[in-house]
């Protein structure tokens, strides 16, 4: 029960900050980025002039459009030409001129009885015509500008999520995650089968590594692929991630027909075996303590259950 509770929020723990990281990623590139990149504005709605098409709070997404070619529908965003000469976003209801001949639209929100009582001209050569809607957006926007969440939530968020994008980067796999054999030990559902399976995984690895290291000087890519899976599954299966990371490492680089990756690999392997061995031993020590001192754990010999690593 304990291990698969373990298991469980390891899972949650790796979704939420991928969720998270994702997340801050999307945010920087819709809005630092995509506005430089791909030259659209975003803008945020305050009134109801526009629903139910656009609600306060939601977010318009608009595009430059050649001024000659706006029509009657389009829903744009421009200057008004009096009071505060504030930004509008309403739909065209007329197009025409003003007094010296120049473009010029009226305009109307959805929700609105009557159209907008001015004549707006068109300067310069676009106009930013809305195409896109992202609900609620602005609101949550909002919230972050507030000083208290600039302050505490959001600069404490982005220094979690840079941590957890270090400690991501830098961190070197595991030579040996325990909770993997949980895991083998809960599907067979016996504790000394799963460590029977290791144990022979351990005294195995230099043997596997051997046929390996004769496959790529043999240049027998066959070979090294068959052995270099096994191993990279097998590994997988015991928790030796740093092991199986490295078995996959040489056969990526043989299938590649790169040599000098796959020698390079294939020496990060070699070094990789030795700790391996060594974490696997103790966890075998453990293991036999454990036994020793719960007799009523441990299986008689004819039940238990054999595997091959």
């Amino acid at each position: 029960m304990s291990t698969n509770l373990a298991v469980t929020g390891r899972f949650l723990w790796r979704l939420a900050t991928r969720l998270l990281l994702l997340a801050a990623l999307l945010s920087f590139v819709v809005v630092a980025l995509g506005p430089r990149v791909l030259g659209y504005r975003t803008a945020t709605m305050l009134t109801g002039s526009m629903s139910p098409m656009i609600n306060p709070g939601d977010v318009i997404v608009s595009t430059p459009k050649p001024a000659s070619e706006v029509k009657v529908g389009d829903v744009v965003t421009y200057y008004i030409p009096v009071e505060d000469h504030r930004v509008e976003t309403h739909r065209v209801v007329k197009v025409t001129t003003d007094a010296n001949g120049r473009l010029a639209i009226v305009t109307k929100g959805d929700a609105n009885a009557k159209a907008d009582p001015w004549v707006a001209t068109l300067e310069g050569d676009t106009v930013w015509e809305t195409r896109a809607v992202v609900p609620h957006a602005g609101s949550v926007i909002r919230v972050l500008r507030e000083p208290f969440v600039q302050t505490y939530v959001l600069w404490g968020a982005l220094a979690l999520l840079m941590v957890v994008a270090l400690r991501r980067i830098w961190s070197p796999s595991p030579a040996f995650d325990v909770e993997v054999l949980d895991e083998l030990a809960d599907e067979l559902g016996s504790v000394d089968a799963a460590y029977a399976f290791a144990r022979t995984f351990r005294e195995l690895i230099d043997v596997r590594i051997q046929r390996i290291e004769e496959a790529v000087a043999a240049d027998d890519t066959t070979d090294v692929v068959e052995a270099g899976l096994s191993l990279e599954v097998t590994a997988a299966t015991v928790g030796a991630v740093r092991l199986s990371e490295c078995s996959h490492a040489v056969t990526s680089a043989v299938e590649a027909g790169n040599r000098r990756r796959a020698r390079r690999a294939l020496r990060s392997l070699r070094r990789t075996a030795a700790p391996t061995a060594r974490a696997l031993d103790a966890v075998r020590d453990v293991q036999v303590t454990t036994s020793v001192n719960n007799p009523t754990s441990v299986n008689t010999p004819g039940d238990a259950t054999r595997v091959e690593a």
